[in-house]
């Protein structure tokens, strides 16, 4: 399988690359945010373009940084 997205990449190609992403995540021990596949999604599915992903997941996580949940 091909590990990139290209302008020519259909929604399921992209969905099989982000989903290898999240695999790939997990198996390094680590969970992605429900927001973080969300956007994923909305990427992969020609929703939003890689710019506004970028854009929209750096503010998530500065947000998640300056406001952490309470682990109590």
């Amino acid at each position: 399988m091909n590990r990139q997205i290209t302008e020519q990449s259909t929604p399921q190609q992209k969905h099989q690359v982000v989903n290898a992403a999240i695999a790939s995540v997990r198996i390094e021990g680590f969970e992605p945010s429900q927001s973080a596949i969300n956007l994923l999604d909305e990427y992969a599915e020609g929703k939003i373009t890689v710019d506004e992903l970028q854009t929209k997941g750096l503010a998530e996580a500065k947000a998640s940084i300056s406001h952490p949940e309470s682990e109590y």
